[in-house]
């Protein structure tokens, strides 16, 4: 399930062959980056199934009768069904871990030099109060 869930974060791509050490790097860290992702998906996949239990299901002398992934996903989702200050910082890391994830994807997908040049063009104020065909009237420069 939390390889489905990142496989709808968009990719921008691996390195197929490193060229260079600096390449090699930036593929280990895409592979860290990717088991990190995952391990987050699943750990926020299973707080968000809190309430899919009840609170006799949540009991630690339940969840010690469970096989060892499920005991997993109860005690996660018993952390997410605490009160903000009580709960561990582990289901905040995770979530926090996935939207920077997810901007730096997206900001990466979205660099200037990936998709054309970006063109912002500033008009200046109207010089003055005169209006033409009830229009502001702007300065005119001649452009050689």
């Amino acid at each position: 399930m939390a390889s489905e869930l990142a496989a709808k974060v968009p990719d921008v791509g691996v390195l197929a062959r490193p060229k260079s050490e600096r390449d090699a790097r930036q593929l280990r860290m895409r592979d860290m980056e990717e088991n990190l992702l995952e391990t987050s998906l699943e750990t926020m996949s299973s707080a968000l199934a809190w309430n899919e239990y009840s609170a006799e299901e949540l009991e630690e002398t339940a969840i010690e009768q469970c096989e060892e992934e499920e005991a997993k996903r109860r005690r996660t989702a018993r952390a997410a069904s605490m009160p903000a200050g009580s709960a561990p910082v582990g289901l905040k890391l995770a979530a926090n871990f996935i939207v920077g994830v997810m901007k730096a994807r997206a900001v990466t997908a979205t660099a200037p030099g990936s998709s054309g040049p970006l063109v912002q063009i500033l008009l200046p104020a109207p010089v003055s109060k005169d209006i033409d065909e009830g229009r502001p009237v702007y300065p005119v420069l001649d452009m050689e």
